[in-house]
């Protein structure tokens, strides 16, 4: 019960978080906040809830209170709810604001911003390639998986890039089919002249913004590569939790931390040389390795039955399924599964023989 919602001041940047009530000053209209740059490192700080530090956490002035001591889980609930809630009153009020003055069309931009005066298109037939969004195209390539596989990356690399050069050869190929009629003349007062370089020059900006898009393209892939390139039996330092997890509350800090698709590789990768006889020996090992058998009690793989909570719907179950995928791609996530149900069901056994055995000891 560590945590409340809050809104800041307009004159400190306005805003609605969930922070830790150790931050609090006694009389609770201000609070200190920590200067990290990071999300993670923010993240972190909030659920471990660290003490402020004098002279470098930076003192801001609160509006009002959303909530007050509740967990994590439940401060992410209503601050949702709080946020909607806010937006809606800001419309309102924006809305009001506005009625009565007059409506200001928004500038539309030109497709290139190498277009000038000096090569205007005159009459021209053929009209320029739409221009493509890669990093939208890129991104909805890479959802919902985490990071692409190296393999992955270079197929969509030769994708896209025989996507571009056929885009550039049917350009080229709609320049020779239209002729010199289709190039723009200038009539002056007098003599008539015909002005191929306008129309060459149109080709050759596309070119370079072909040649442009596809540099961009494989400066994402190199990002992704290296990005993917850890160290596969190293665990990465900056996991906010102990393994194997003992409490709940460490479950969602750690669901938390696999939000990040860099996070969620890393572990993976890490999992997946966690060895066994088998497809039944790998998975017993690696969730054995995640979580303890009385934290595992707590769960069964869809939460239907006893009032347990539901494994399906967490990271966890991703990471099992990918790290075991990694070394043996042949296998179906429905196998898998299976293993994960049966390695739950059998938890509260496991939990009355290692108490026998405290016993006996």
């Amino acid at each position: 019960m560590n945590f409340a919602g809050i809104e800041f001041e307009e004159n400190d940047g306005g805003g609605i978080e969930i922070i830790n009530i150790k931050w609090l000053t006694p009389r609770k209209k201000e609070i200190f906040w920590p200067p990290f740059k990071t999300n993670k490192q923010f993240h972190r700080a909030l659920t471990r809830g660290d003490s402020p530090e004098e002279g470098e956490w930076k003192l801001y002035s609160i509006k009002r209170f959303f909530f007050e001591n509740v967990n994590y889980t439940e401060a992410e609930k209503k601050i949702k709810q709080a946020k909607i809630t806010s937006d809606l009153d800001t419309d309102t009020q924006d809305t009001q604001a506005e009625i009565g003055k007059r409506k200001r069309f928004p500038r539309r931009l030109s497709f290139s911003d190498d277009d000038s005066e000096e090569s205007p298109r005159v009459g021209t037939k053929n009209k320029a390639p739409p221009h493509i969004n890669y990093e939208n195209f890129l991104s909805a390539q890479s959802e919902p998986s985490t990071q692409a596989h190296p393999r992955e990356s270079l197929a969509l690399r030769d994708t896209l890039i025989s996507k571009l050069f056929s885009q550039r050869e049917s350009l080229l190929a709609s320049q020779e089919v239209a002729g010199p009629s289709s190039c723009p003349t200038v009539h002056t007062s007098g003599s008539q002249g015909a002005l191929p370089d306008v129309q060459n020059n149109h080709v050759l900006k596309v070119l370079m913004s072909v040649k442009e898009q596809t540099s961009e393209i494989l400066n994402w892939i190199r990002k992704q590569n290296s990005a993917s390139n850890v160290i596969p039996n190293q665990l990465p330092e900056d996991v906010p939790v102990s393994f194997p997890i003992t409490t709940l509350d460490d479950i969602v800090i750690f669901e938390n931390y696999l939000n990040y698709n860099e996070n969620l590789l890393a572990i993976c990768k890490y999992l997946s040389t966690v060895g066994g006889r088998d497809l039944t020996g790998r998975v017993n090992s690696i969730l054995k390795k995640l979580m303890c058998n009385e934290v595992a009690v707590n769960y069964s793989f869809f939460g239907s039955r006893s009032n347990k909570r539901a494994f399906y719907d967490l990271k966890l179950k991703v990471l099992v399924i990918r790290a075991i995928q990694i070394t043996s791609p042949g296998v179906t996530e429905k196998d898998i599964c299976t293993q994960i149900k049966v390695w739950l069901k059998h938890a509260p056994q496991r939990v009355q023989n290692e108490n026998k055995r405290r016993r006996i000891n």
